[in-house]
């Protein structure tokens, strides 16, 4: 969802955090906030082998901060190109 999400989205919030809401391809209506942080950020310690070599190729990563599904007022919103808080 994120890779394809449509005007106004992603919406910048405070401290580096970005704001999300679509539809999943699963049809689930979702907001999404998270952080991009660079690859060097990573602690790799933590991941597994295949995980760590899926980062070889990449600036950076996105972490998910918060991930809820959408009121129905929300999926209303969103349908007519409204912007709620």
């Amino acid at each position: 969802m994120v890779q394809h999400a449509k005007s106004p989205y992603p919406q910048r919030r405070a401290d580096g955090k970005f704001l999300v809401r679509g539809q999943s391809a699963a049809g689930r209506f979702l907001q999404v906030i998270f952080v991009n942080r660079a690859v060097a950020e990573v602690e790799l310690k933590t991941l597994s082998l295949e995980q760590a070599m899926m980062l070889e190729d990449l600036d950076e990563v996105m972490y998910v901060i918060h991930a809820r599904d959408l009121n129905s007022r929300e999926v209303h919103n969103l349908r007519l190109g409204r912007q709620s808080s």
